[in-house]
């Protein structure tokens, strides 16, 4: 027992001295706690990063990256590891021990806290007070960004990150194809009934126009998962159900955490008999369950499909001519008594920022380093290119400066998403408030998307959107194991009902299984953190 004890305490003495900076003292490079450069001798930063398949294989040739390096005087070694190996590179390095200073974002809220409260990643409350005035200036002017990235046990283990840009408010929505509706002399639907009677005369009536019928998509979305971004998920919320590729199978009502699946039972079941029976009809991209972004972009690039879930069309469409072909429209009713509902939030951000691990030699340097990235100007160029670059000055006086800097045109042939990563990194976690969008920049390329928010889908948003919420270290442990469990086991089986059937006679052993997994215990965990976040906010 006493061994036991001695044990116990040895672990919790070390535990504690990780959460302390590297002791090695920074005045051996001439650290500068103002100003810049940070250091009079050069210093190296090894950071993970979550990079885009576009961004160019050496980070340091993005220009924003060579005047982050040249003003700070910091050198930076990435180490890429984005795409579909993100998670296995980040929880490898995380497990083995085997760390980089710093990983630019997207670790994930229970990995924050996880490896926080362990002493992986190290506490940031003092290296913000001292060492990031940028960062505390975001604090103090929006209440949100300081609450989204406190700790319950009162600590901040990552910076924040977000984008108040208005076309954030939503993940993504779906488009249709007006040229099409024009063509085949069809109105706009409005009930599901109609879609189905639309989404079949785009199979069966050459909708093109090209003299072929039997080479349209009528309907188009990414990935087999319910809640995936670009995904099936909008189809739910024309059955009154709020889905959310931030928060997945959670929503709120009243206050109180529920799951989407028991919570909404019939319009859950009803939902997916209707995508089941698009699907059975060929009325759904045969790609569609298994498709990543790449193959599911260029399928919208080289040909045009009648109805497709995008972010954001020029993003995902190269074609001008197809661009113009598609309209968003306001959602589908399933019900004469049942709303849709959307999910909208006018807070775009969290806590899921940049972490400093304990493996930094000089953890000032560091956070000097990212204090950087804290200015409007610094995130707003990390998001979408240099200025003088990608972006250009245009002369105008609708802002107070007099002007204001606009994205130049994409190269022909390339996507603005495209262009987007051979300017600005992915993966750096920044954070771009509504005055960058009232004094600095421009994104006209967004006003058909804000329109619609506020013209069409705002009067069917979620009352009480669900937020993304911290855990204790505790709560983040079994939250982590228990959401992969439910929400693979919801994934596998709606993606079964939607090929094969069957929903009606499966889905009371479905909330069975769902409970025998640990649902009700998960969504326990998930008002706790949801209750500590409101009581943030209303401080």
């Amino acid at each position: 027992m006493k061994k036991n004890m001695v044990k116990k305490a040895l672990c919790m003495a070390l535990a504690g001295a990780m959460l302390l900076p590297a002791a090695v003292s920074a005045d051996e490079i001439g650290f500068h706690a103002e100003g810049y450069p940070i250091t009079d001798e050069p210093v190296t930063l090894r950071i993970l990063i979550n990079n885009a398949v576009e961004n160019p294989s050496d980070m340091n040739e993005l220009s924003i990256m060579q005047q982050w390096m040249e003003e700070t005087g910091v050198n930076i070694e990435w180490i890429m590891a984005g795409g579909d190996g993100w998670s296995d590179k980040m929880n490898l390095m995380l497990a083995t021990g085997d760390l980089p200073d710093l990983i630019a974002g997207q670790v994930g809220i229970d990995n924050i806290i996880r490896y926080g409260t362990e002493g992986t990643f190290i506490q940031m409350d003092e290296l913000i007070d001292q060492y990031m005035p940028n960062l505390q200036d975001r604090f103090a002017q929006s209440k949100w960004v300081k609450a989204v990235c406190v700790a319950p046990d009162g600590h901040i283990y990552a910076t924040p990150t977000g984008n108040e840009g208005p076309w954030m408010r939503m993940p993504d929505e779906p488009v249709i194809n007006q040229r099409w509706l024009d063509n085949l002399g069809l109105e706009m639907p409005t009930t599901t009934d109609e879609l189905y009677n639309v989404l079949k005369a785009f199979k069966e009536q050459d909708a093109d126009g090209d003299g072929d019928p039997n080479n349209e998509i009528p309907l188009a979305f990414q990935g087999s998962n319910v809640t995936d971004i670009r995904g099936m998920h909008f189809i739910l919320s024309y059955f009154g159900i709020p889905t959310s590729t931030r928060t997945f199978n959670l929503d709120a009502v009243d206050g109180k955490v529920v799951f989407l699946p028991e919570y909404y039972g019939d319009q859950y079941k009803d939902a997916i008999k209707f995508i089941n029976k698009l699907w059975e009809e060929g009325l759904i991209d045969p790609d569609a369950m298994t498709c990543n972004y790449t193959q599911y972009a260029a399928k919208l690039s080289t040909e045009a499909v009648g109805m497709a879930n995008i972010v954001a069309l020029q993003d995902e469409v190269i074609d001008p001519a197809l661009i113009e072909q598609y309209t968003y429209f306001a959602p589908i009713k399933a019900y004469e008594d049942v709303e849709p509902q959307v999910f909208i939030r006018e807070q775009f951000g969290s806590g899921n920022g940049w972490v400093i691990t304990s493996a930094c030699e000089y953890p000032e340097v560091a956070a000097r380093f990212i204090d950087w990235v804290y200015t409007p100007e610094h995130s707003i160029q990390l998001m979408e290119g240099k200025f003088d670059d990608r972006l250009v000055w245009t002369e105008d006086d609708s802002y107070e400066n007099g002007g204001y800097y606009l994205v130049s045109p994409a190269p022909e042939g390339m996507s603005s998403l495209q262009w987007k990563f051979q300017n600005a990194p992915n993966g750096v976690a920044v954070l771009t408030l509504m005055d960058v969008y009232e004094k600095i920049v421009r994104l006209p390329e967004t006003d058909d998307r804000v329109k619609a928010c506020d013209d069409i889908y705002i009067q069917y948003a979620d009352p009480e959107p669900m937020a993304e919420v911290y855990f204790s270290e505790e709560e983040s442990l079994r939250v982590s194991q228990l959401k992969t469990e439910l929400d693979d086991y919801v994934n596998r089986t709606v993606a079964n009902w939607v090929m094969n059937g069957g929903i009606d006679e499966e889905y009371d052993g479905f909330i069975e299984e769902l409970k025998k997994i640990g649902m009700e215990e998960y969504v326990e965990i998930q008002q706790n953190g949801y209750d500590r976040f409101n009581t943030a906010m209303a401080e």
